[in-house]
């Protein structure tokens, strides 16, 4: 992870930064909200008290035969949502409590050797506009404490890990699809 960080520094100069945007946090919450407001907005018999969503960010693909990895590109949707360029993530937001979960990869101790220490959820919560910070392992146990009975949209189940959470996910719902593009559309100051 360290070396993530050089990397980015590297790529990332302040000066390149635009003013305005020094010093600000990504709003992630705000776009889930924006994403919300939309949803219900575009299917009024949605409740808040009930609606949640769930997406899972991109993974790293390796290379075929070579133990190095592809250029690594986040999701334009979990982007959006969460601001978080991390590999294997995934975030929970209840729509009724309006609280955004990052979770973050379980860490991999074998690797930790070659890559280092990877973000830990401390680090995160400073980082990233979320609430709460928590890792992949938890996932099931959040939704099942969190949002119990809820309609869980998703994009697609392409990087959801565990056949139950599959199973409490509606994906594809083209409402739903419909409110993060609206969300998108419409520009915030940091965009």
């Amino acid at each position: 992870c360290e070396k993530s960080r050089e990397r980015i520094v590297k790529l990332a100069d302040i000066n390149d930064i635009p003013y305005a945007l020094r010093n600000h946090a990504y709003p992630a919450k705000a776009h889930n909200l924006k994403v919300k407001e939309h949803l219900l907005r575009k299917n009024p018999k949605l409740l808040s008290e009930t609606s949640a969503l769930f997406i899972a960010g991109e993974k790293l693909e390796g290379n075929k035969y070579c133990d190095t990895s592809k250029e690594f590109r986040q999701g334009r949707y979990f982007y959006y949502l969460s601001g978080v360029d991390i590999p294997g993530c995934s975030l929970l937001f209840n729509f009724k409590t309006d609280k955004l979960t990052l979770f973050l990869p379980n860490i991999e101790w074998d690797d930790i050797i070659w890559s280092g220490m990877p973000m830990t959820p401390e680090e995160a919560l400073k980082d990233f506009d979320v609430d709460e910070v928590l890792y992949a392992k938890d996932i099931e146990k959040q939704i099942n404490s969190e949002c119990s009975g809820f309609k869980i949209f998703t994009t697609d189940l392409d990087n959801v890990y565990g056949e139950e959470i599959k199973k409490k996910l509606i994906h594809g719902d083209t409402d739903f699809f419909y409110a993060m593009d609206e969300a998108r559309l419409i520009k915030d100051w940091y965009e």
